[in-house]
């Protein structure tokens, strides 16, 4: 006779809910094709009798010799996998890596390599062919394509099939020989880390005849590049060798081109032949010493300069422009850009202590020589209306376009009355991808955490449950409005670098404790009559100090103001945000506040606006890091004076 215990245990087991097999087919399909491999897909058979098929119907196939010990294996399992696979499905993406420099031959199935064990090149091609033909047959409308090998590949010949594609993506190739490419409908190509030898790269209307995004990086070639088509509206470059670089596109709206000189092995391409009438913003980073210039890339220089005379916003760094300012070249040279209406010089992270370029104008590298300004703008008919601004290369180069938030994983969560969402964007210095369409719609949701997302939309939608509200490194355009239409039983709000060029109105009846944490805004307004906690920080040195207009708080038990920085030159606004707090019971400035309202003057024959105060507590970072101390703690008499009939507790703050 069995344990009873155990028994029990087992039938408790089997009576639990099986959460994951509750979900709809289309659902696990779409869990299933977001693993690595999908010989991961094919082990979940063992599950149950529901999931023993459900792998063979997947409509995203993941295949990638890094998670194969062997060749024998891996050419195993991609005949298992299409010989058991549903041949009535269609196969919407596929995703091929092959990498056999570190793949070793199983001898007993295939004798066919070098002395080290290698594999050889026309051993793979003929699985690589059937995987492409299937995949054209099943109408594949995505394709990312990685192959590395120690020596020349042919393109695949039945890729050239997949007549219904629309996204190809090929990476990691050494191209022996470049057929004629045929591809209706792709719209989109990416090509990276390939070689061509001293064969031309052509990407032209003939090939691509629908073709309007194309990024290329990477690639190194000793022939020419001709990048043409009618349809083409984006274009990026970056890191990119060829001989001469011809680009006529008449619909091309954005251009991107980065490359590196200094390189031994990499040079910038000659612009010999570029036609761009409808260029709307043209971005150029070359990274290079000043020193390192030369005539030949001068002369590249001012000719991708010449080629981009349309744009109307223009991006770039101070090092290749002061290099050419240093040889003579911008002098009595008349500028060719006639359209600008904004200009954006990226500068060096090391410049800007903290990031923050608007304290930091001051600094050498930061002044951008006269001549420069006046070659850029001379061709433009109202150079005072041009928006001149600075930007740190670094951010700048993390704004990269990020991948579509996953709205079908949103609206089953919204259906099935979710009640707590955390959703974060990685790519957060882009800030493009708004917050997804079906979470506006939510109205069970209680707890909503946003991070990384361009929130503009929030205040358009009604979220009557929602009682925490915390976003993380995100933006807006135009005006944030947290009022009670919007959200009717909001009582918490954290705000942490948030970031827009309107205004930001905090205004709600259930309202209990507000955050403001290195937000950068125009105006910050706050009325909220059951307001019991307030807390504000300037954050890092990323943000600017924000206007707090109108502040209204008359239940106000705590509040805190944690500033260091810069309290002097903005003393006037935090004297008008400490106005705003004159209900607070508790009180927790910092003592470079204090000092920077008294060097300001603004403490002289003042009296404390605090009526109701009983506590107050003073923050000092009086150590550095390194432990040792800062200075010796001693408050100016003035400060003092003003804080006459207080009892004043000073703690030492070293929390970064």
């Amino acid at each position: 006779m069995g344990n009873p215990k155990k028994e029990l245990d087992r039938g408790a087991k089997r009576n639990a809910e099986d959460r994951i097999s509750s979900l709809p087919d289309d659902i696990i399909r779409r869990i299933l094709s977001l693993l690595e491999d999908t010989k991961f897909a094919a082990k979940t058979c063992v599950l149950s009798k529901r999931w023993k098929n459900l792998w063979t119907s997947l409509p995203d196939l993941r295949f990638n010799t890094a998670y194969y010990k062997t060749t024998r294996s891996f050419r195993k399992f991609l005949l298992s996998a299409f010989l058991q696979r549903d041949r009535n499905c269609e196969v919407r993406s596929l995703h091929l890596s092959m990498d056999y420099e570190h793949l070793r031959v199983d001898e007993e199935f295939d004798d066919n390599s070098d002395e080290e064990g290698y594999y050889y090149v026309d051993d793979d091609e003929s699985s690589r062919d059937y995987v492409f033909r299937y995949a054209a047959r099943h109408g594949v409308r995505f394709v990312d394509y990685r192959h590395r090998h120690h020596s020349e590949l042919s393109l695949p010949s039945a890729l050239m099939d997949c007549h219904t594609l629309t996204t190809l993506n090929l990476r990691d190739l050494s191209v022996n020989e470049m057929p004629f490419l045929y591809f209706p409908a792709v719209t989109s190509l990416y090509v990276g880390g390939c070689n061509f030898g001293w064969k031309c790269f052509n990407v032209t209307q003939p090939s691509f005849p629908n073709l309007a995004y194309l990024h290329i990086y990477n690639l190194l070639g000793g022939g020419d590049m001709e990048i043409s088509g009618t349809k083409l509206v984006t274009f990026k470059m970056e890191g990119v060798q060829f001989n001469k670089v011809k680009l006529s596109a008449p619909n091309l709206e954005v251009f991107e081109c980065r490359d590196t000189i200094d390189a031994k092995w990499r040079r910038l391409g000659d612009f010999f032949d570029v036609d761009l009438p409808s260029l709307q913003t043209a971005e150029v980073v070359v990274n290079y010493k000043v020193y390192h210039v030369s005539e030949q890339v001068e002369d590249k220089l001012m000719k991708i300069l010449d080629g981009i005379r349309n744009a109307k916003s223009l991006t770039l760094n101070l090092p290749p422009l002061k290099g050419l300012n240093k040889a003579g070249l911008l002098k009595h040279r008349t500028s060719p850009f006639s359209n600008l209406t904004s200009l954006k010089f990226l500068v060096k992270r090391k410049y800007l202590p903290g990031g923050c370029i608007s304290r930091n104008r001051a600094h050498p590298q930061l002044q951008v020589p006269e001549e420069i300004k006046t070659y850029l703008l001379s061709g433009t008919p109202h150079p005072q209306n041009v928006d001149i601004t600075l930007e740190d290369e670094w951010m700048h180069k993390q704004k990269q376009s990020s991948p579509p938030t996953p709205n079908w994983a949103i609206h089953y969560a919204v259906t099935h009355g979710v009640r707590h969402v955390n959703l974060v964007h990685t790519s957060w210095a882009n800030l493009n991808s708004p917050v997804p369409s079906a979470l506006l719609g939510c109205r069970t949701l209680e707890t909503l955490k946003l991070t990384g997302l361009d929130v503009s939309k929030l205040p358009s939608a009604c979220f009557g449950a929602v009682t925490t509200l915390r976003l993380d490194h995100c933006k807006f355009g135009g005006s944030l409005d947290f009022k009670d239409s919007s959200f009717p039983n909001l009582a918490n709000l954290h705000l942490r670098k948030v970031r827009g060029d309107g205004d930001v109105v905090i205004s709600g009846t259930k309202l209990d404790y507000v955050a403001v944490e290195g937000v950068l805004a125009r105006r910050v307004k706050l009325c909220a009559p059951n307001l019991q906690h307030f807390k504000y920080s300037d954050g890092d040195a990323f943000y600017w100090f924000i206007d707090f207009c109108d502040i209204d708080l008359p239940s106000l038990q705590c509040a805190e103001v944690l500033v260091y920085k810069d309290c002097e030159t903005r003393a006037d606004e935090l004297l008008e945000l400490l106005y705003g707090l004159v209900n607070a019971e508790s009180l927790t400035l910092t003592v470079p506040l204090l000092e920077g309202l008294n060097k300001a003057g603004l403490l002289d024959h003042e009296t404390s606006p605090f009526s109701n105060l009983k506590s107050l507590k003073l923050l000092v970072r009086s150590r550095n890091r390194d432990g040792s101390l800062r200075f010796r703690l001693k408050l100016p008499n003035q400060i003092m004076t003003y804080l006459q009939g207080f009892d004043v507790i000073i703690e030492e703050d070293n929390d970064r």
